[in-house]
C-alpha cells in the first residue's frame, strides 16, 4: 500500500511516497530500542548509499544544511577564506558559508542549464587571482579562494567536469551542493561525487526521503571522519564525556536510517515515475507558449526531475489563482541570493543576470512520484487554460 500526502484534494508540488515498507523499518527500528543517533541502521544506510552513489564513504546527518556545514569544516573553510557559490540557489548553500565564517562570492547560471557560468568562474581565477604558495589569492583583497561549491539545481548536473578542472589548475577545493541530486547521474557518476566532498538532502519535498536528513559523500576518509566526529559533539573518548573541539548534534536518528534505507529500495521506481512525468508534461507543452525546462542528456545520465519548471512569462503571478481557485501548488524558484538583505551587497560575478530572469519567468509545478494521470491532465489543462486567459 502506497500513502500520498495531499491535503484534501490539493494536488501537492513535491511530497514523499510511502509505502507500508518503510512503515515497517521505521516500526522494526523503534522495537530495537535504537531510537537516536546510535543503532545499527544508520552504518547501514551510509554503507548502502555509497554503494549506490559509488562514493568511497558517505555519513549520515540529519539535514542537507548540517552535511554542508560540517563538510566546509571538515575541508577547512574558514574566517577569511573566499567560496565561489552559485547565485541560484536555496538559502542553506549560503547559510553555511557564513556558518564558517567564510565569504561567498556568487555566481551567475547560464543561460541554458540553470547551472553555474563556468566561463565566469574562468574569468574570475585567471583575470582576478594569483597562484602564491600553494594557494589560490584574489590579488585585490589578498583573501584565499579556497572552495568552488557548485549547485546541482534541481537535480540536473552543473558543469563539474569543467569547474573541477578550473579548480585543480588554481589549487582550488571544489565542492557539490547535490541536496536535489540524489538519483540523478552525469556520465556515469553520481552528482556529488566529482568533487572532493558533496552533499545529498533528504528531506520531505526530496524524491528520497527519511523526513529530514541529508549525508556528506567524500572519497577521502580523512574528511569522512573529521565530518562524523564534529556532527557527533566531537566526542573523543568513548566512555566519559571528553570533546576535543566545539562539535555539533547533528547526527542521523536509527529510526531516520532505516526509513531511508526502505526508500533507496524503491528507488527505481520513483525515477521511472519521475521520467514519465516529465515526458508527460513536455509532450503537453512542447508546443505552446511554455516551455519546460530540460536540458540534453549525453552517454551515461540520468536525470531524477526532482522538481518540474515551465517558463512563461505570466507564470510566476499565477500561484496564488492555482492554490486558491484550482487546488493546484505552485511554487515560483528560488530568489536569487543577491536579491535577499543579507547578500545584497555580495560579489556578484554576473554579464547578463540570468538567475534572475529564470526566478522573473519559472514556476515549479506538481510532480510528486505518487501524482496521478488524472491529476497530471488537471495541472496541464489548468495552466494551458491561464495562458489562454
Amino acid at each position: 500500500m502506497t500513502h500520498a500526502f495531499i491535503m484534501h484534494d490539493m494536488i501537492p508540488l513535491s511530497v514523499p511516497n510511502i509505502s507500508s515498507q518503510e512503515i515497517d523499518a521505521v516500526s522494526s527500528a523503534m522495537s530495537s530500542g535504537w531510537v537516536s543517533t546510535g543503532g545499527p541502521e544508520i552504518g547501514a544506510f551510509e554503507k548502502a548509499m555509497a554503494t549506490f552513489t559509488g562514493s568511497p564513504h558517505a555519513v549520515a546527518l540529519n539535514s542537507g544544511s548540517a552535511a554542508l556545514h560540517v563538510g566546509l569544516l571538515a575541508l577547512g573553510v574558514g574566517p577569511g577564506d573566499l567560496v565561489l557559490v552559485s547565485n541560484l540557489t536555496y538559502t542553506a548553500t549560503l547559510n553555511a558559508i557564513s556558518y564558517v565564517g567564510a565569504t561567498p562570492i556568487l555566481v551567475d547560471c547560464d543561460a541554458q542549464s540553470m547551472q553555474m557560468d563556468s566561463s565566469l568562474v574562468e574569468s574570475y581565477l585567471k583575470n582576478e587571482t594569483r597562484f602564491e604558495n600553494g594557494k589560490c589569492i584574489e590579488i585585490s583583497s589578498g583573501q584565499t579562494v579556497k572552495l568552488i561549491l557548485a549547485v546541482h539545481a534541481l537535480g540536473y548536473p552543473a558543469p563539474v567536469e569543467g569547474l573541477l578542472s578550473l579548480a585543480r589548475a588554481q589549487g582550488v577545493m571544489l565542492m557539490e551542493d547535490a541536496a536535489a541530486g540524489v538519483g540523478s547521474f552525469s556520465r556515469g557518476k553520481h552528482l556529488g561525487t566529482f568533487g572532493i566532498a558533496g552533499v545529498l538532502s533528504f528531506n520531505g519535498n526530496k524524491i528520497l526521503t527519511t523526513g529530514g536528513g541529508g549525508m556528506l559523500l567524500t572519497s577521502d576518509p580523512e574528511i569522512a571522519e573529521r565530518a562524523r566526529h564534529l556532527a557527533l559533539q566531537a566526542k573523543s573518548f568513548p566512555t566519559e564525556y571528553i570533546h576535543d573541539r566545539i562539535g555539533y548534534n547533528y547526527g542521523m536518528t536509527n529510526m531516520a536510517a532505516a526509513f531511508g534505507r526502505a526508500q533507496l529500495s524503491r528507488l527505481d521506481g520513483f525515477l521511472n515515475r519521475k521520467e514519465s512525468v516529465h515526458q508527460f508534461y513536455q509532450g503537453v507543452f512542447s508546443s505552446t507558449d511554455f516551455k519546460l525546462f530540460s536540458i540534453p542528456m549525453a552517454a551515461g545520465d540520468r536525470f531524477n526531475h526532482w522538481l518540474e519548471v515551465v517558463f512563461h512569462p505570466d507564470a510566476p503571478h499565477w500561484v496564488d489563482e492555482l492554490e486558491k481557485e484550482h487546488g493546484i501548488q505552485a511554487r515560483r524558484l528560488w530568489v536569487p541570493m543577491n536579491r535577499l538583505p543579507m547578500h545584497v551587497n555580495r560579489r556578484y560575478l554576473s554579464h547578463h543576470d540570468h538567475a534572475q530572469g529564470y526566478y522573473d519567468r519559472g514556476l515549479c509545478i506538481p510532480a510528486s512520484s505518487s501524482i496521478s494521470d488524472a491529476d497530471l491532465s488537471r495541472v496541464a489543462e489548468v495552466l494551458l487554460r491561464l495562458s489562454k486567459s
